[in-house]
């Protein structure tokens, strides 16, 4: 079995968190259980059999059920495979995006996704549904790998983790302990200091974004993508009307600032931006 299947099965399964984080825990647990193998393996004895049909079929339903549909839990593109019946690859899933991560890449991006969920499992956002928190990160590092075609390790790990330190009780030295320092350098980038008013820590987003590093841009066009597409689906518990449209402003003011990192990521932000009429703000 080769990496890029790891990854696109990976890929399904870290979707279905948005409902029951037991189940993608089990589902994820299938996961790493392929991690290790060599090209021409096939499923290995040592695999409990009763398992991966249990996670085939959560996937195959999952899309069966979802096939082009996008929500502000899943955010994921029309475009998607919709088979994963006997772990058959999709077009999609061969993109070259996928085929240099090594099994190690494969073990610590999934040791940094049970990290996050573990961190913010009691946490939840404020849709109607109040769906996970962990949602929220896992698609932001979804995005970056599926629309801006992002392959860099570092990036996605600090995608999956930039919420942590500022919404949770983690701090950066743990991060660095368990991710690197390049990882907790983008993470550091990434979060606002919380001691600060509100307005000043939205002031400091605007400022701090051009000169913020190449990588911490992509992770901050990532989530500003993914919570810009949320708010046009629905209205956040406690949201007025005038507050989503302000928000909409702020974040146009922010983007302008990561220009000339990602352009498929900029162009998803201005199509939204122009859905929402939002254009050039002095």
């Amino acid at each position: 079995m080769t990496v890029v299947r790891v990854l696109h099965l990976s890929h399904c399964c870290m979707f279905i968190i948005c409902k029951e984080l037991t189940l993608s825990i089990a589902v994820i647990a299938a996961v790493a259980a392929f991690i290790g193998f060599s090209p021409g393996e096939g499923i290995p004895k040592a695999f409990p059999s009763v398992l991966l049909p249990s996670a085939l079929k959560i996937v195959d339903n999952y899309s069966n059920t979802r096939r082009g549909l996008t929500s502000p839990q899943f955010h994921l593109p029309v475009s998607s495979s919709s088979s994963m019946s006997g772990l058959t690859l999709s077009k999609r899933a061969q993109h070259p995006v996928v085929g240099d991560f090594s099994t190690d890449t494969l073990a610590l991006i999934l040791k940094c996704v049970n990290f996050a969920a573990v961190k913010h499992k009691n946490q939840r956002r404020l849709d109607v549904d109040e769906t996970p928190y962990i949602n929220h990160p896992i698609g932001v590092a979804y995005i970056l790998t599926s629309e801006a075609y992002v392959q860099d390790p570092d990036v996605l790990l600090a995608a999956l983790l930039h919420d942590t330190v500022e919404d949770t009780d983690t701090t950066f030295e743990e991060i660095e302990f368990h991710f690197g320092e390049t990882v907790r350098k983008i993470v550091q980038e990434v979060t606002d200091d919380k001691s600060l008013p509100k307005m000043e820590r939205k002031r400091l987003q605007i400022v701090h974004a051009a000169t913020s590093s190449f990588k911490a841009k992509l992770v901050k066009l990532a989530d500003k993508l993914y919570n810009l597409r949320d708010l046009q689906q629905a209205l956040p518990k406690g949201w007025s009307e005038e507050r989503r449209r302000e928000y909409f402003i702020w974040s146009k003011k922010v983007v302008d600032n990561l220009r000339g990192t990602n352009q498929a990521l900029e162009n998803a932000l201005d199509i939204v931006f122009k859905q929402e009429e939002i254009y050039y703000l002095e």
